[in-house]
């Protein structure tokens, strides 16, 4: 189990591709979860127009469902420090649950700048505070791109570009830092501070020198940026009804959020 703790970039990436193949039960279990959360927060979208009871009530479920996936993802990080090669069992859902939410403000906490930026366009602040993943910066970039080539005119939207492009490179600088951070967080007992504890965080960033660091980050990145455009391309094509989009959830999704915790969590570790 100690070898993980010297594995080089390759061996990193190597292992977490072949971590969630370890159990395909707990990979649909995810999923199933993941592919729930989706509904929910697909019927929260289609009836947002109108503030009412329901729509209140949707939008709890989804974020109670939010914070399960997020603790099982934290619960991850926190078997691999351990030297786990399993994937954590599905239990204790109240501490899973209270884990999610420390998983969140980790994330929302190293957003505020974005967040403060945004808070001025009501649409993409909400878009941030429902999922904090610094990834997010790829949807924003590509509604950049769509203003640029619409020929739209560009004194017309010029702070929201701004903004936007002000943003997404904001989102690409912190993301190892947050995951660092995180992982941090996680491997000293859930204790919040030490997500902020910066010289530390930067160190672990550094250590194994930039060509490690930029090979993680395309390994973390690169992957999510098909399964957005694939989701994407679902939505343009309104086939999130189909079994392409069920599929996607169960299956994509799942394996990614588990293979990027446990990429985070080596790399973290490695010396």
């Amino acid at each position: 189990m100690g070898r993980i703790y010297y594995m080089n970039i390759n061996e990193i990436i190597g292992d977490a591709l072949r971590y969630p193949l370890s159990d395909w039960k707990k990979i649909l279990i995810l999923g199933f979860i993941i592919l729930v959360g989706s509904i929910f927060y697909l019927i929260f979208h289609i009836i947002s127009n109108t503030i009412n009871n329901v729509t209140i009530l949707i939008f709890l479920i989804w974020f109670i469902i939010l914070f399960f996936i997020f603790g099982y993802q934290y619960r991850i990080i926190n078997f691999t420090m351990n030297g786990n090669a399993e994937l954590p069992k599905f239990n204790s859902w109240k501490v899973m649950f209270i884990e999610g939410i420390k998983y969140y403000i980790v994330h929302l906490v190293y957003l505020i700048p974005a967040l403060l930026l945004l808070s001025v366009y009501p649409l993409y602040f909400l878009a941030l505070i429902r999922d904090p993943a610094p990834l997010t910066f790829i949807p924003y970039l590509e509604d950049f791109i769509r203003i640029i080539i619409s020929g739209t005119n560009f004194a017309s939207y010029f702070w929201l570009w701004v903004s936007i492009l002000i943003m997404s490179l904001y989102l690409f600088i912190i993301t190892p830092i947050l995951y660092m951070g995180l992982a941090n967080m996680i491997k000293n007992n859930g204790k919040l501070r030490n997500a902020l504890s910066f010289r530390l965080i930067f160190n672990k960033i550094t250590k194994n020198g930039l060509k490690p660091l930029i090979t993680w980050y395309l390994a973390i990145i690169i992957p999510f940026s098909i399964i957005y455009l694939i989701s994407l391309n679902l939505y343009i094509w309104h086939i999130y009804q189909s079994l392409v989009f069920v599929l996607v959830q169960l299956i994509g999704v799942s394996y990614l959020t588990i293979y990027s915790n446990r990429l985070v969590a080596l790399f973290y570790l490695s010396k």
